[in-house]
């Protein structure tokens, strides 16, 4: 299946999810910008990959990257899909990144 953070032995040098951990000294006004690599890491394609990327900040949710009107039609094994993702620090407070990732395994027939 497709994998953000983890990896097996043969993938384990290979990043899949780049986003500081922390952002403590981004000051209002910077801009964040992050890189999300989807790497199928099975044996088996994937089909209609979606993935939802939202920032957060008090009660305010921000979509920065949404393909679920045009998913990824497929992944096939050892493949990967990446997407960046920026936003202006706009405002003083805690931040929330929320990445959402929807796939059919092989044969799994879509609309079901």
């Amino acid at each position: 299946p497709l994998d953000l953070v983890g990896g097996s032995a043969s993938t384990a040098e290979m990043p899949k999810l780049l986003l500081p951990m922390a952002l403590t000294q981004s000051l209002v006004g910077e801009p964040f910008t992050g890189y999300l690599h989807l790497s199928n890491v099975s044996d088996a394609p994937v089909s209609n990959v979606i993935l939802k990327v939202e920032l957060q900040i008090g009660h305010s949710k921000f979509i920065l990257f949404n393909n679920a009107t045009s998913p990824v039609e497929s992944v096939a094994p050892g493949d990967f899909f990446d997407a960046v993702v920026a936003y202006e620090l706009r405002d003083a407070g805690t931040y929330i990144l929320t990445c959402n990732v929807s796939y059919l395994p092989a044969g799994f027939p879509a609309g079901t």
